[in-house]
């Protein structure tokens, strides 16, 4: 297996512009939290934080 295909996003988003990676990783923290992978959740959730920050410098 290529090491691209592992680090890979689980959902490819149609167009990665920052808010969108910010959605996709809420949703992916939102799936962690249910499955009580409580710390990579949080990484997740300071993700989408940073990908917020991006959109608003951006718009």
């Amino acid at each position: 297996m290529d090491n691209r295909e592992i680090t890979r996003p689980l959902v490819q988003a149609p167009m990665e512009s920052p808010l969108n990676l910010a959605h996709m990783f809420s949703r992916r923290a939102d799936m962690l939290t249910k499955s009580r992978k409580y710390e990579e959740a949080i990484s997740c959730h300071h993700k989408a934080a940073e990908c917020l920050l991006q959109a608003m410098k951006t718009t």
